[in-house]
């Protein structure tokens, strides 16, 4: 059916979701993946569906058939229902049901329900409802706790639930207060007069960056091998320790018959502080012949008495980064070999704006 007649199928089920609270209005908004920038960082329709299949089958949440929840829909895992929850593989776009509450400087949500589509852009006819999510508060605390999938341009500090509440996605408005909005300059007016509402200045701006230490010819090379090398002539002595973060277990998938340190991974979440970029570590893992190790705390380090260049810990040589590093990841998104040193300089600089117009090349 065409996407208004399947509104108006959703309006008369969605009216007993929706409250009318002082200041409050309530809002149904079409999201379709086709219309998700690259410059946002995420995809919400992606997340959603993604995200929903997997708690589905793991038996968290409840997908029922539409928002009149004749029947709930089954995981994918067992074969007794002609209709699971693989069908929202098909999905390309998802209708939020929401409440919007007016405040003094800006306005808050609260998400009531997820409908999933399949829209067909070339037959209308031939849109389909292919389930419902009610947003109760199992689903806002899974939301909660879950990251999207961001690229390099996205921002890490984002949960699915943030990025619903301020609404960094695009979308058409469809309804407001059960009546649909038919026209499109029905939509963009009522758009306009909210979109300005949201308070889009609570949340710091921060990326996940995920690079490897390596030894080389490169600047900052002796300092990389004096990592590397102290790491790998301690394990030698200690061979135990080595095989307790799981060196045994990545020798024999190896082939390497002995102790061979390749690399320190380092992750750490990076925000920028007075145009210069601060790092908080979030792991450390050992490479042995390029396989990672178990993740180990940076008290481990001192626990064991490694320490590096001029006795300083590994917090400490992190912190000042004099070494030669190689970026593997930023956010959600592995990079190509040959964006690594244009994006290393735009994190670097503080240059993050930047990062929208880098070529988004995965591994």
């Amino acid at each position: 059916m065409r996407l208004l007649r399947l509104l108006i199928y959703i309006l008369v089920f969605v009216s007993s979701l929706t409250g009318f609270a002082a200041k409050q209005t309530s809002f149904v908004l079409y999201v379709n993946s086709s219309f998700q920038d690259d410059s946002l960082g995420h995809n919400l329709v992606k997340d959603l569906t993604n995200n929903s299949i997997n708690w589905v089958n793991s038996s968290k949440i409840k997908l029922y058939n539409s928002p009149e929840k004749k029947f709930i829909i089954k995981s994918i895992i067992g074969n007794e229902a002609e209709l699971n929850v693989s069908t929202l593989y098909k999905c390309n776009a998802v209708m939020l049901v929401e409440d919007w509450q007016a405040k003094k400087k800006y306005n808050s949500t609260k998400l009531k329900g997820i409908i999933f589509i399949k829209s067909d852009a070339i037959n209308p006819n031939n849109d389909e409802l292919l389930g419902y999510i009610d947003c109760n508060q199992t689903v806002l605390q899974l939301l909660s706790e879950t990251r999207p999938y961001e690229n390099l341009s996205g921002n890490y500090n984002f949960s699915l639930l943030g990025v619903l509440n301020l609404h960094r996605f695009n979308y058409d408005i469809v309804t407001k207060d059960n009546f649909a909005l038919k026209t499109e300059k029905d939509r963009e007016k009522v758009k306009k007069r909210y979109y300005s509402d949201f308070n889009y200045d609570t949340v710091i701006n921060t990326k996940l960056v995920r690079y490897v230490i390596k030894t080389g010819v490169n600047t900052g090379s002796e300092f990389s091998r004096d990592i590397i090398f102290r790491l790998q002539d301690f394990f030698i002595s200690n061979p135990q320790e080595f095989y307790n973060i799981g060196g045994d277990k990545i020798m024999e998938v190896s082939n390497y018959p002995s102790i061979l340190i390749s690399g320190l991974v380092v992750t750490e979440v990076w925000q920028c502080i007075d145009g210069n970029p601060i790092g908080y570590i979030i792991r450390v893992n050992i490479e042995q012949a390029g396989l990672e190790l178990n993740t180990i705390s940076t008290n481990q380090f001192t626990e064991w008495g490694v320490f590096f260049y001029d006795g300083k810990t590994i917090e400490q040589v992190i912190a000042e980064k004099k070494f030669r590093w190689e970026l593997k990841q930023v956010n959600s998104q592995a990079l190509n070999i040959y964006i690594r040193e244009r994006v290393k300089d735009h994190l670097n600089n503080c240059n993050w704006k930047a990062l929208i117009n880098t070529t988004y090349t995965i591994n």
